[in-house]
């Protein structure tokens, strides 16, 4: 049998960043998990593995007690955005470095 992966999803435990404004601190759980990394290969995109990674995510965050996930993400990454909206995310933060680099987002997904 040939399997293939096709998509992976990382996370870890979400250490608060000191870029987040001490309002959007107060609101995030101490069970918090940060999505790091999502990817699905070209070939497979648009066929719901992405939602599919994300919801076994959630069950796997429900099972060990976890209440949110958190995530970033750049403006340029607008079909990711629009990914997160559908799948419930609320953009909870954003801020720019400089004139020269993108706009971060900060989504915030309670489980």
């Amino acid at each position: 049998m040939n399997e293939v992966i096709v998509g992976s999803v990382g996370i870890r435990q979400y250490e608060h960043e000191n870029r987040l404004p001490l309002e959007i601190k107060s609101k995030l759980s101490q069970n918090i998990v940060e999505l790091k990394r999502m990817y699905v290969h070209k070939n497979y995109r648009r066929l719901g593995v992405a939602k599919k990674l994300l919801f076994n995510l959630e069950d796997w965050c429900k099972n060990y007690n976890y209440k949110q996930i958190i995530l970033s993400t750049s403006s340029y990454q607008t079909e990711s955005i629009i990914f997160y909206h559908k799948l419930g995310f609320k953009m909870i933060y954003s801020f720019t470095d400089s004139f020269w680099h993108p706009q971060f987002l900060y989504f915030l997904k309670e489980i």
